[in-house]
């Protein structure tokens, strides 16, 4: 780690040393947190940490395969056409039936 000496007023040291105990911190590492948000550290210590949070919410989701067979992209498309239509029908549009809405759709 490297030193760095910097010339401050002792009136504004002597206020960040009150507020940096009230904080349960140091001036020295205030410093170095402001200098790693400066130098852009800050902001992947941040996207790592909404990852970690990402991927966990994601876990609890227990997201993944569902029961019944998978539907095709071209199906739902015929799908979502045959809706639209006028006097549409689905089972027709989609090859006779074959596919099937998951539930809560």
């Amino acid at each position: 780690m490297s030193n760095l000496t910097i010339s401050v007023d002792a009136a504004l040291l002597r206020a960040a040393r009150i507020k940096a105990v009230q904080q349960g911190t140091s001036v020295n590492q205030v410093c170095r947190q402001a200098i790693a948000a400066f130098a852009g550290e800050g902001d992947v210590a941040q996207a790592e940490a909404q990852a970690r949070d990402f991927w966990a919410h994601a876990e609890q989701l227990q997201l993944g395969p569902r029961p019944g067979p998978m539907l095709r992209r071209d199906d739902l498309y015929a799908e979502l056409l045959a809706e639209r239509s006028p006097g549409g029908s689905r089972e027709t549009a989609v090859g006779g039936g074959r596919a099937r809405r998951r539930p809560g759709r």
